[in-house]
């Protein structure tokens, strides 16, 4: 009875090392009523310090796993470092479970929603990881592979997308549409429309919008512009009617989504599509002299975005390639 009353104090006095469990508010903590009934040897003087510092262990190994599980802050692997991520996780998997001490493992591990099966299934996902079989690491670089094939395929299909539209693009004929802001009812608009905004009548940014322009004008008020003009176009042709739009009046305020959805237009592909695209025939330098040499119409927006009409600079690497043939 006096060892028990003298396991019970030392609980008390150490009351802070035993909180178990989620700091959620919605998730109930261990309290010292639990500690006491998940011991299964009477606490005696000789083993007190022991038996702190293996419940220390006990939670400091748990919590890690449950990081991973719940991705809080994974700590196998994130922290210590590849190469050692496996090898520590064995050394903590290996302590819980052999672990036949004073503490019941299976309890704490109920606790923060863990079993050892899910320990068994991390602990393969590790080895798969960081130290894979042969045969392992031969799937995973085909699989790299097929990714990387498809990845070039779709954005080759992108670049080659070759819908002819030209006739349907015409400037002239979309600016002579414009209604000014005042004219129109905000909310009885034929969609989609480009937005033309204007500040001191000089022409600040260009928008597709899709859908409601009462937020378009909403998220442009720190434009300051003081009007604005709109032009209902058709859906199939609107991106290079953009394209056109931004080449005439270069706007200060140049958004680049246009630009990086380039894959919409026919008529144009950006700097970096024409790199990739040429990337096993000629690096950018060689593009560059030969845009210089052939002449192909480029553009370079205000924000620095560059770029190249399309079939002009296809034309010119056919005949540069043609012409070291002979």
């Amino acid at each position: 009875m006096e060892e028990i009353t003298d396991f019970i104090n030392f609980c008390v006095e150490n009351e802070n090392n035993f909180t178990i469990g989620y700091t959620n508010p919605y998730d109930r903590q261990t309290n010292l009523k639990d500690i006491l009934e998940v011991a299964h040897l009477v606490y005696s003087d000789k083993n007190k310090e022991k038996i702190l510092e293996e419940l220390k262990l006990i939670k400091k190994i748990i919590e890690n796993i449950s990081d991973s599980k719940y991705s809080y802050g994974n700590y196998y692997e994130g922290f210590l470092g590849q190469g050692n991520n496996y090898n520590k996780f064995l050394e903590d998997y290996e302590f819980i479970k052999k672990y036949k001490g004073f503490w019941n493992v299976e309890y704490f591990l109920q606790k923060y929603r863990l079993n050892m099966e899910y320990l068994e299934e991390y602990k393969e996902n590790l080895r798969k990881k960081y130290k894979p079989s042969f045969a392992e690491v031969a799937e995973r670089q085909q699989q790299v592979m097929t990714t990387e094939k498809e990845k070039i395929k779709k954005f080759k299909e992108d670049y080659e997308f070759k819908e002819n539209i030209l006739p349907e693009i015409d400037l002239k004929k979309y600016e002579a549409l414009e209604k000014d802001g005042e004219e129109i009812n905000i909310n009885n608009i034929h969609y989609p429309v480009i937005v033309k905004f204007f500040k001191n009548n000089k022409v600040i940014s260009i928008n597709k919008c899709t859908t409601n322009l009462y937020n378009m004008l909403a998220t442009k008020k720190n434009l300051e512009f003081d009007r604005f003009n709109v032009v209902h176009v058709n859906e199939n042709i609107i991106d290079d009617m953009v394209i056109e739009y931004k080449i005439k009046y270069d706007p200060i305020h140049n958004s680049t989504a246009i630009i990086q959805n380039m894959k919409k237009v026919y008529k144009y592909r950006h700097e970096n599509q024409v790199r990739n695209y040429y990337k096993d025939r000629y690096n950018m330098t060689a593009i560059k002299k030969i845009v210089r040499l052939y002449e192909v119409s480029t553009f370079t927006f205000y924000s620095g975005a560059k770029i190249y009409n399309r079939a002009e600079l296809e034309e010119a690497i056919e005949k540069h390639l043609k012409s070291n043939e002979l």
